[in-house]
């Protein structure tokens, strides 16, 4: 059975392409901008959880100390009704060490309006943290 794009395709489009575009750059305002206040983000799933504005930056922190350079490509997008998309993704980047990493996974966004509401990521933390460790 062939997926439908829903009609806000564009919408969900753009908050992977902002979302993405955030990371990449490390730049902690624009990722702000993306998501609501009181959000919820699961990066990765089961292990680290992010509350709100509090968290999102806690979760900013964690990327800018642990990464020099950051790049992350989505790769297959698929759309979940007018509010979610699942996008599945590499990244390779090179640690604070010198040490560089690739990695890939899936992450599940669900949006109110044109905001990130939600993010679930699913990837292997263990074995990403095993290419950067010193």
């Amino acid at each position: 059975m062939a997926q439908q794009a829903p009609e806000n395709k564009s919408i969900l489009d753009q908050a992977v392409t902002h979302f993405v575009a955030a990371l990449n750059a490390l730049d902690e305002a624009r990722f702000l901008a993306i998501f609501r206040a009181n959000c919820v983000v699961r990066d990765p799933y089961g292990v680290s959880l992010y509350e709100g504005e509090d968290g999102l930056r806690m979760y900013f922190h964690t990327m800018h100390s642990t990464w020099r350079a950051f790049e992350m490509r989505p790769l297959r997008i698929h759309y979940g009704g007018r509010e979610r998309v699942v996008f599945t993704w590499e990244v390779t980047a090179t640690a604070r060490n010198g040490k560089q990493v690739q990695f890939d996974g899936v992450n599940v966004m669900t949006l109110e309006g044109e905001l990130i509401d939600g993010l679930e990521s699913y990837w292997d933390a263990v074995a990403m943290f095993e290419q950067i460790r010193d």
